[in-house]
């Protein structure tokens, strides 16, 4: 069976560690001031601290990790998850890919490749088909952002292993 494993990229997870350690250092270290602040800021302070050490922990997880956070084999693609579980995505129930991403002022921030289902999702809901009808039958998405590799180059391999499993679908 011909198996890509895709690991997690550890300089991003890096990066990652060093901004949000630096920015729960400056909270410890500004503790004593936030005293003299109004309570809206107080409260911003902590609810930012806290948010940034789960991105410490996140960034530990995802830097510490020694399995693949994306499978791709002839049959399915795994996904998984340092938070939550496996999910198995078979070919012959994905229609398409398609790529989507974020940006801020001009610069791309976050990376998902998207799998179209064939049969859609199980639960669809009115309001995400009414403003964003692309959506429909996107079953899963894939983030690209913590992958150590490129979303284009991903995307070449996810369409060349579905028509490579269409080829055998239409033989059998």
């Amino acid at each position: 069976m011909n198996e890509i494993h895709f690991y997690s990229s550890k300089i991003k997870s890096l990066i990652l560690l060093i901004l949000s350690s630096a920015f729960v250092y400056l909270f410890i270290h500004f503790y004593e001031e936030l005293i003299y602040k109004s309570l809206f800021r107080i409260i911003i302070s902590y609810i930012g601290c806290i948010l940034f050490s789960f991105g410490i922990v996140y960034s530990m997880l995802i830097l510490f990790r020694q399995k693949p956070l994306l499978t791709i084999n002839n049959n399915e693609i795994i996904i998984y998850d340092p938070l939550r579980k496996k999910i198995l995505v078979p070919f012959e129930n994905v229609a398409s890919f398609f790529e989507t991403s974020s940006s801020y002022r001009g610069i791309k921030t976050s990376h998902q490749i998207n799998i179209v289902m064939k049969n859609g999702r199980l639960k669809k809901s009115k309001i995400i088909n009414t403003i964003f009808p692309q959506f429909e039958n996107v079953g899963y998405t894939i983030q690209v952002n913590m992958l150590n590799v490129k979303t284009k180059k991903l995307m070449i391999i996810l369409n060349s292993y579905l028509r490579g499993n269409s080829s055998q679908c239409q033989k059998k």
